[in-house]
């Protein structure tokens, strides 16, 4: 693709890029603070409580790599533009949405447009910024998006203490249109014009296909317990086996005629990448779901309000952006004996959580969950941000984009399956009640899975590839085009 029209200066496309990146990343904190404020509003149940949280992650993962392609078959400043401009409206009809089918409805449209946005960011620094200023951009890229989580949290509590105009949760999601009246015009103006390729097809039945087995799998997963599992959801489930059968030889068969498939399946001929996937579905499994059942123990258990828990939860992604910052050094010192050392955060993270919230006073102090929230940041920064570098330490430099994009919808998809299991855990354990010490018990029983999925990252890790220890050896930037970074959640 050939760059046809420069814009507006460097700076200005980056902040442009940059205000639609946090969009999109901070809107899975900003409805984690709300959920308890949608339950009360409109009725939810728990499982309509998981599906506000899923349905964007199972969106935004779907259209990942299909975004790229999108960008380059119509031109990135084109799909940009388009894609930030429906993710505002799905995000004002969420906002105005009377039922909470019709928020959930929305919800997967708003993840939708964030997965065709959030490819173009990257590429579009590397059109508009010069290369001598690029790791400045892409340093300012990895600290909003590793810190979009916790703002998203903090700007949606306060928005819903403050109770503007009377909206309550709406709030949240309006924001987001008070934004875009602004960046969808400034994007237009300044984002360079690229032109577009016709080297490249969509693979649309792979992009359904995948879409329909995780959804498949999704739906009982979440709507089991309530529905007392009829025998039709164990044939959703025995669907998204076959279905997802049929995708791999999709994808395999247009590998092997060379043209686009959605996933390229020539990359697992690398040791290193198969390993990581594992690796990375493991630790993805309970990061943002441990999050999001945290935050649910501090409003319903401990009677946090929005703005409190957001405040609460803050070391988290601190950390996340600390310990993402400091993996360089470790990884050359250490190699893969950094994941190792990010799964006992993780594990040391769940017993301090759980003696916290049995043994500290009443009332919790947010205080109390300091040292806690730190060790699971630094377990989601350290071990995600070093799982990313040896999944595609190996992967040719011409297949590094494919490879990243696969990989962060490993990331996506599998946080949304997480949540949606560690909802089915942390409601079935409180059942009914939900009284302080019920809803303690629901988070431990959650944090089982966290400790289950850490060991299981500090078993694998050895399946990774070992890094040399000098770090002269060590060509650890980023891909330019990868849109992997770590959840702040």
């Amino acid at each position: 693709m050939t760059e046809r029209g420069r814009g507006g200066g460097p700076w200005a496309v980056l902040v442009v890029v940059l205000v639609g990146q946090f969009m999109i990343v901070s809107a899975v904190g900003s409805m984690n603070v709300a959920l308890p404020a949608i339950r009360d509003d409109l009725g939810a149940s728990p499982a309509a409580m998981q599906w506000v949280l899923v349905l964007y992650q199972l969106g935004y993962a779907s259209l990942l790599v299909t975004g790229g392609r999108l960008g380059d078959l119509f031109g990135r400043k084109r799909v940009f533009i388009a894609g930030l401009t429906g993710f505002v409206a799905a995000s004002t009809l969420a906002a105005v949405a009377p039922t909470p089918g019709l928020l959930l409805a929305a919800r997967l449209l708003q993840g939708l447009c964030g997965g065709i946005t959030s490819p173009q960011v990257l590429a579009v620094i590397q059109v508009a910024v010069p290369v001598h200023e690029r790791p400045k951009a892409f340093a300012a890229f990895g600290m909003v998006s590793g810190s979009a989580f916790m703002l998203g949290q903090v700007i949606s509590g306060g928005l819903i203490r403050i109770d503007v105009l009377d909206l309550g949760w709406r709030s949240a999601l309006l924001v987001n249109l008070v934004i875009g009246v602004v960046a969808v015009p400034a994007a237009m103006r300044v984002l360079p014009r690229t032109a577009p390729s016709r080297d490249h097809r969509l693979d649309f039945p792979g992009m359904v296909l995948a879409t329909t087995t995780g959804l498949l799998v999704l739906y009982p997963v979440i709507q089991g317990r309530a529905a007392g599992w009829p025998p039709y959801f164990l044939g959703m489930l025995a669907a998204a086996v076959v279905l997802g059968a049929v995708f791999l030889r999709l994808e395999r068969r247009l590998t092997d005629r060379g043209a686009d498939p959605l996933i390229d399946m020539s990359l697992f001929g690398e040791r290193s990448f198969r390993a990581g996937l594992i690796v990375a579905f493991a630790l993805s499994f309970s990061t943002l779901p441990t999050f999001y059942v945290v935050t649910l123990t501090l409003q319903l258990g401990f009677g946090f309000d929005a703005l409190t828990a957001a405040l609460a939860t803050a070391p988290t992604p601190i950390a996340v952006i600390t310990t993402s910052m400091l993996s360089s050094r470790l990884l050359a010192r250490y190699g893969r004996g950094t994941v190792a050392i990010a799964s006992l955060f993780g594990i040391s993270a769940s017993v301090v959580l759980l003696l916290t919230v049995t043994l500290a006073p009443r009332p919790l102090s947010p205080l109390d969950l300091v040292p806690a929230l730190l060790l699971l940041g630094c377990n989601n920064g350290l071990g995600m941000t070093s799982v990313v570098n040896l999944t595609l330490v190996d992967v040719p430099q011409a297949r590094a984009g494919s490879a990243s994009g696969v990989l962060q919808t490993v990331q996506q998809g599998t946080s949304a399956l997480g949540v949606a299991v560690a909802g089915v855990i942390f409601f079935g354990a409180i059942g009914d009640d939900t009284g302080t010490d019920s809803i303690v018990s629901g988070l431990r029983a959650t944090l089982a899975l966290t400790v289950v999925c850490s060991l299981s990252v500090l078993v694998l890790h050895r399946l990774l590839p070992p890094l040399p220890r000098r770090a002269e050896e060590l060509d650890l930037e980023p891909d330019p085009g990868s849109p992997l970074k770590p959840s702040a959640g």
